[in-house]
C-alpha cells in the first residue's frame, strides 16, 4: 500500500499486526533512530496527496499535488497540474523553476512517476467514498495505528 498516508505502516513494517497486508519496501525506523540503514542513498520518493470524488475519477487526479524527489531534485505538479522542477540542494526555498533547463531529467522523472502510479493504483483507495458507504477494505480489527506503535515499542524492550 503506497503513499504518505501509510508512512507509519512503512516505518514499522516489521511490526504490523498479523493479518494486515505486508508492505513492500524498507523500514525507515533505523533512519529515525540514527542506526545503520538499508535505505539506498539514490532512492526515489513519490508523493501524491489529492483525494478524488469517486473511484471513476482517479485518473483525472494523477498529477494533482504530486511529486518525485531524488537526492537533489523535486519534480512537482501543483493543484492545477502545472509542472515545476527544483534543485532543492542549491535552491532550498525552491524559488527557481529550472524545468526548461533540464528537459531530459523532467522526462525521466515523469516516466518514473508514471511507472510508480501504474504499479500503485491498484492499491489506491478512495477513503472518502468508503467512509460514505462503510465499505472499508482494511478495517482496524487489530487496534489503531497508535496502539500498533505502542505494542511495537513494548516488544522492543
Amino acid at each position: 500500500m503506497p503513499g504518505p498516508s501509510n508512512e507509519a505502516y512503512q516505518i514499522l513494517n516489521e511490526d504490523l499486526p498479523i493479518g494486515l497486508i505486508r508492505l513492500q519496501g524498507i523500514s525507515l525506523l533505523p533512519n529515525i533512530l540514527g542506526k545503520p540503514t538499508k535505505v539506498p542513498h539514490d532512492r526515489l520518493l513519490f508523493s501524491h496527496k489529492e483525494r478524488w470524488h469517486s473511484s471513476e475519477f482517479l485518473e483525472d487526479y494523477r498529477y494533482v499535488y504530486a511529486c518525485v524527489f531524488t537526492e537533489r531534485y523535486r519534480l512537482v505538479w501543483n493543484k492545477i497540474q502545472e509542472v515545476e522542477l527544483f534543485d532543492y540542494v542549491n535552491d532550498p526555498r525552491e524559488t527557481n523553476n529550472i524545468l526548461h533547463e533540464h528537459p531530459e531529467l523532467v522526462a525521466t522523472l515523469k516516466a518514473w512517476y508514471d511507472a510508480w502510479w501504474e504499479d500503485s493504483r491498484k492499491y489506491m483507495v478512495n477513503d472518502l467514498e468508503q467512509i460514505g458507504t462503510g465499505n472499508f477494505r482494511l478495517r482496524l480489527q487489530h487496534g489503531t495505528p497508535a496502539q500498533w506503535i505502542e505494542k511495537a515499542q513494548k516488544r522492543r524492550k
